[in-house]
């Protein structure tokens, strides 16, 4: 009968198991303490948009956009979303009917993020204008995180 403490086994059980929680901390903390990738906004928030295209074709239902700070709000049929985007100016809003047309812009910037206004075509893709009103181009995920428009031309 063993009545002075803990064995040797539950001694190593217990060790290990300390180890092992505490390697998943350290592996964790470049990710916690990294700052947020501002270059990509743009292209983040765009996948957004288009993502909020495809829901209001799909439910048939209307979805509204709005930008607010480091927030997007996104309301359509299963009630109101929020996405942050750490290190972002949103403002502005869009609004997408049933059947896939859509009306506004959200104003994008912040960090290495220059200005953007974004929106969508008739098709439900991207669409970036200059924050001063400049002739707009269907966006790729490359061209917003780069600056560039889609006709090789910088914003």
């Amino acid at each position: 009968m063993n009545t002075g403490g803990l064995t040797l086994t539950e001694m190593l059980v217990t060790t290990a198991l300390l180890a092992l929680l505490g390697g998943v901390a350290v592996t964790n903390l470049p990710r916690i303490n990294r700052p947020p990738d501002t270059a990509t906004l743009g292209a983040r928030v765009q996948t957004t948009l288009e993502a909020a295209h495809i829901t209001a074709l799909a439910e048939r239902s209307a979805v509204t956009l709005s930008g607010d700070g480091e927030t997007l709000r996104v309301t359509g049929p299963g009630g109101q979303d929020s996405d942050v985007f750490r290190g972002a100016a949103l403002s502005g809003a869009v609004s997408i009917t049933p059947d896939g047309q859509s009306a506004g812009f959200v104003k994008v910037s912040g960090g290495e993020q220059p200005c953007v206004r974004l929106s969508l075509n008739a098709g439900g893709f991207g669409v970036a204008s200059a924050c001063a009103g400049s002739a707009g181009s269907v966006l790729t995920p490359a061209s917003v995180s780069s600056g560039s428009d889609a006709r090789g031309g910088s914003r």
